[in-house]
């Protein structure tokens, strides 16, 4: 699959103020946290409709650390995925892409399985379900050049 744009690790969590504290104080990470209100509308196999979740972002280096705790609507990409406890899972890699179109094309040329995909103002995303072969989903992710600096990202 192809994995060019690689910047991003993400954790699911049911508890994201633990999951913020436990990079910081058992893992070293210092960075500036950015914690956002995430809302898209998603298209999944089964359904379509809207997804919030609180998600947190931090630079360690050149990777984003993304925590994700679902909230309401179609999360099951998350939840599905959540530990039983408080903990962190790992849940996806994520890539950026300049044209999701050409993504999502070379997805159904390539016959990969979209697990997730939506968006909302500046962003577009696509998972594909990579778990059968790396244990996890891949994100693909078209944001726009104002949005992606104010995460951060150069």
């Amino acid at each position: 699959m192809h994995m060019n744009g690689f910047f991003q690790n993400a954790y699911v969590t049911r508890n994201l103020d633990k999951a913020i504290a436990d990079l910081r104080d058992k893992h070293g990470v210092d960075g500036q946290m950015m914690e956002i209100p995430f809302a898209a509308n998603v298209i999944t196999p089964r359904a379509s409709g809207p997804v919030t979740a609180k998600v947190a972002l931090v630079w360690v280096g050149d990777v984003q650390l993304e925590l994700i705790e679902p909230t309401s609507g179609l999360c099951q990409i998350y939840s599905n995925a959540l530990p039983d406890d408080d903990s962190m899972a790992f849940h996806h890699v994520g890539m950026r892409v300049s044209d999701m179109a050409v993504l999502r094309a070379e997805a159904k040329a390539k016959g990969w399985t979209i697990a997730f995909q939506g968006g909302g103002e500046g962003f577009q995303f696509t998972y594909i379900d990579a778990r059968a072969t790396l244990g996890h989903y891949l994100e693909y992710i078209e944001l726009r050049q104002d949005m992606w600096e104010a995460t951060g990202g150069r």
